[in-house]
């Protein structure tokens, strides 16, 4: 089977599980559903929003429209502020990570997890590490010793403090025991301006 067929076959039956668990009343919108996506167009969340309503067009699942709105910025933050906005209405979903929970750790976010209804996990994401091409690192390894042996000695670009992105990083950092306080780390509106920073601030070129 082909990977996008068998990821199709995937989510659809998770979302059709999730629409039809036991002793939950049947979910049956009046009017047109939000799904919001808590980043920039072509963001994992973005994506996943918009196979999500592929599906729900392609096998009918429910009999209004379902709209993909993106509100990115804050860790997710603002994308929360809208659902939270809207608490008992069926008509506003949103695709969330691991970041309901850290926004509120690192005090972005007044309200926490409990505070929203998780209705099925979809996917598990992996995250890397780019360096430019020729650099020295060649490996994780390479770059954990360096770290730790001198936690001064590289920058890191992320998309969001307190993000998934942010969280994974400094918890790779600390189990090598680099010394957390003196890693640099830079933070950037989306994972784009990161990269742009990362490829660019060195060779002094422009973001246009």
């Amino acid at each position: 089977m082909h990977r996008r067929a068998f990821f199709e076959c995937v989510l659809a039956c998770a979302l059709l599980a999730a629409g039809t668990a036991p002793a939950q009343e049947t979910w049956k919108p009046s009017r047109p559903v939000t799904l919001i996506a808590p980043n920039a167009p072509g963001g994992t969340s973005d994506r996943t929003a918009r196979d999500i309503q592929r599906i729900f067009q392609k096998y009918r699942l429910i009999e209004v429209p379902l709209n993909v709105v993106n509100r990115p910025g804050g860790g997710g933050t603002i994308a929360m502020n809208q659902l939270n906005a809207q608490p008992g209405d069926p008509h506003t979903l949103l695709i969330t990570t691991s970041a309901v929970i850290s926004n509120h750790i690192t005090g972005l976010a007044p309200y926490n997890y409990t505070d929203f209804t998780p209705i099925a996990l979809l996917l598990g994401d992996n995250y890397g590490i780019n360096v430019l091409a020729g650099s020295p690192i060649q490996s994780a390894r390479d770059l954990l010793d360096r770290v730790r042996k001198n936690p001064e000695a590289l920058s890191f670009g992320v998309s969001s403090v307190g993000g998934t992105k942010h969280t994974s990083l400094v918890a790779a950092l600390k189990k090598s025991g680099a010394d957390l306080k003196r890693v640099k780390i830079a933070s950037f509106a989306g994972a784009a301006w990161a990269t742009w920073w990362t490829t660019c601030s060195k060779a002094r070129c422009a973001p246009w």
